[in-house]
């Protein structure tokens, strides 16, 4: 009878210890779990961010063909740009899953290099467009051309936890 408590105990302890490990992405998902609304997003830094430029934003199919994108790489999707006086430019996808999600976020760097443009015909947006966010969590991807990268990070943080 004892060995069966002892044994109970031992099962007990492991199956705690179990449930104690850390996931990412936060409340107590993985990655692929996180549940962004990107319109919200892409909103949020719009208004939170200032910039010189005049931003609108693009329809979908013209926003997707514009970074290169396969739209079955791509659940849904907001990208705002300027007047293109500019190289200030908002971008937050979903991405199918998460080899969709890193050619979502290879397309976001080439496009960052396809911006070398500006250096040409307005060499101040080099800083800018140097200084430019990417970041991917799970199956979502940013792209924030902004001189306020410090007020975009933290908007971007907070719906990457």
């Amino acid at each position: 009878m004892k060995k069966l408590v002892k044994l109970c105990a031992i099962f007990s302890l492991a199956g705690m210890l179990a449930g104690c490990g850390t996931t990412v992405g936060g409340a107590g998902g993985s990655k692929e779990d996180l549940n962004i609304n990107v319109k919200d997003m892409a909103n949020e830094l719009k208004s939170g961010l200032t910039f010189e430029d005049t931003l609108s934003e693009l329809d979908t199919g013209m926003a997707l063909t514009y970074y290169g994108i396969d739209a079955d790489s791509v659940k849904d999707s907001v990208i705002i740009v300027s007047t293109g006086a500019t190289a200030e430019e908002i971008a937050v996808f979903e991405a199918a899953d998460s080899d969709a999600a890193d050619k979502v976020k290879t397309a976001c760097e080439d496009r960052k290099e396809k911006q070398t443009t500006y250096a040409d015909y307005k060499p101040s947006e080099t800083g800018r467009r140097d200084k430019a966010i990417i970041k991917e969590d799970g199956n979502y991807v940013v792209y924030c051309v902004t001189d306020d990268t410090d007020k975009a990070n933290e908007i971007i943080n907070k719906y990457f936890k």
